[in-house]
């Protein structure tokens, strides 16, 4: 989303390539504006010193993938930019450029749910075939359960991507300067158009949040999730399914009651 490129490493071209693919579809509604290259030719490494961003993959030996994660060029070309996806040890290496890390762990992001639906594919990859292997999928297709579950990881991540445009779908005429003329119309769009208000909210709504934690209601409303998870925790010991029930029960009542 910020225009970073990215090296995919693996040993089965079939994978690298669709991993590859696979990226240009996880970031949409948006499209990638830069250069793509499924396959790069692993003595072609040079590349990654590039100015301009890129997704590429590389197929190459398990001995040989250490050796490009070792590689001068690749490591300084990491320290302005460059993200690893390792698919033989299946790791991701995170640009060292300063500020990216730490901005990732502040963003908001869908992973407890996206976790739920990989625990998800992972059940159904014993039982499908085509989840196993490329070759099995293109003499089997995915079955119908299968289908399901990727379409809502592809709709769940679409969504989170869509929510850093705001209502930028609907409303773009209101951050830019259309003009007309005899040739047409042209459009520029000013970025701080979209920022500023953007920022004022976030600024409003941490005010709220901080005039809200400093209040009875929120104070009482901790102490009732202190008391709720202590309560659990005994019902765990005592096995008390239903006593641990009409509990649960009981505190969403007193709480709604207390926020109304």
């Amino acid at each position: 989303l910020i225009e970073r490129s990215i090296l995919i490493l693996g040993e089965c071209s079939g994978i690298v390539t669709s991993c590859t693919c696979a990226l240009l579809e996880l970031i949409r509604p948006y499209k990638w504006a830069s250069n793509f290259m499924p396959i790069l030719p692993k003595d072609m490494i040079e590349f990654v010193n590039s100015p301009v961003p890129f997704i590429a993959g590389v197929v190459a030996s398990r001995k040989d993938i250490v050796s490009i994660e070792r590689d001068e060029r690749v490591l300084n070309a990491m320290s302005e930019g460059l993200t690893i996806v390792n698919l033989v040890t299946s790791e991701i290496h995170v640009t060292s450029e300063r500020g990216i890390k730490s901005m990732m762990r502040s963003c908001p992001s869908p992973c407890a749910k996206l976790m739920r639906y990989k625990k998800r594919l992972e059940e159904l990859r014993e039982a499908d075939p085509s989840l196993q292997s490329i070759p099995n999928f293109l003499d089997n297709g995915f079955s119908r359960k299968v289908v399901v579950a990727i379409r809502a990881v592809k709709s769940l991540i679409e969504s989170h991507m869509t929510s850093f445009s705001g209502d930028i779908s609907s409303n773009w005429q209101n951050y830019g300067d259309l003009r007309h003329s005899d040739d047409g119309q042209t459009f520029e769009f000013y970025p701080s158009k979209f920022i500023e208000p953007l920022r004022l909210q976030l600024e409003s709504r941490l005010q709220l949040q901080e005039m809200m934690y400093h209040s009875q209601l929120f104070i009482e409303y901790v102490d009732e999730r202190r008391k709720l998870h202590l309560s659990r925790q005994e019902l765990a010991k005592r096995d008390d399914v239903g006593v641990f029930l009409a509990l649960w029960i009981w505190c969403r009542w007193k709480l709604r009651k207390k926020l109304n």
